[in-house]
């Protein structure tokens, strides 16, 4: 007897993963399970009810079907991850059908919904494009994506608009890569880690890095930074006399003695 059996987004199926469907064949009365010792079966997933064209085909007994426990009438269905690697995530249509008899006999169907891969959605740059040169020294933009790694278009992290960005807020490549890293750092913050079969994204350890090389690469800016000389003054007379001669010396609000005196060579001009 056909069952309507669903594959919601609660059973979190997604693209690119190995996947086995497990189904239990019941008899007409729906309380017992079926013995499907010597049956065959074929499983398609549609991307309509009534598509004439499938998306996926597994049969039995060789290409991805397999019985599990004939006298529990369960039956496997393995999905590979080149299946759907490269289809579209959506709502499909799925049936299993026994095909070892004069007609072909529908078990189970019901819609099934194909997640995006979590792998695939990894946080990457959007919009303005991506480049590296792989010579540093080629630009400002290239040296600041060799100080933070980021030299993978697979794996981007920052856009060129970014990078550019970065290099006009901090005027220089190192403070630049440094204050990339703190926005990266801050940008992995948020995310959580996920594994989808044996894939894993570890997110937290990608923040951890990145703080890591906050405080290397801003240890290294420190060098970069522009320094101001300050000159003390009023340490020594002779050296206050030199500096009343030299006519280059740049003089701001100094003080010193008599600046502010005046004597007047004439009492009676003075109201």
């Amino acid at each position: 007897m056909a069952i309507r059996q669903d594959i919601t987004a609660e059973h979190n199926w997604f693209t690119a993963e190995n996947r086995t469907l497990t189904f239990t064949i019941f008899e007409e009365t729906e309380q017992d399970t079926e013995d499907i010792d010597g049956w065959e079966f074929r499983w398609v997933l549609a991307p309509t009810r009534h598509a004439e064209v499938a998306t996926i085909i597994k049969e039995s007994p060789s290409n991805g079907v397999a019985i599990v426990d004939h006298d529990l009438g369960t039956v496997s269905v393995t999905i590979e991850s080149a299946d759907t690697a490269d289809l579209e995530a959506g709502t499909f249509w799925h049936t299993l059908a026994r095909v070892d008899t004069d007609e072909e006999t529908i078990l189970s169907y019901g819609t099934a919904v194909l997640l995006s891969s979590p792998i695939e959605a990894e946080p990457g740059p959007t919009g303005p494009a991506w480049t590296y040169s792989g010579d540093p020294a080629a630009s400002d933009r290239d040296a600041v994506r060799f100080y933070l790694g980021d030299t993978d278009e697979a794996d981007a992290q920052l856009s060129n608009a970014e990078v550019d960005y970065l290099l006009i807020i901090s005027g220089t490549v190192l403070g630049a890569a440094a204050t990339g890293a703190k926005a990266l750092s801050g940008k992995y913050a948020r995310l959580v880690d996920k594994a989808v079969g044996d894939l894993k994204i570890s997110y937290s350890q990608r923040k951890l890095a990145y703080d890591a090389l906050y405080s290397d690469l801003s240890a290294q800016a420190g060098t970069d930074v522009l320094l101001v000389s300050l000159r003390v003054g009023g340490q020594s007379v002779a050296q206050a006399d030199q500096d009343a001669e030299d006519t280059d010396l740049l003089r701001g609000a100094d003080f010193a003695i008599g600046r502010d005196d005046w004597a007047p060579t004439d009492y009676g001009s003075r109201q």
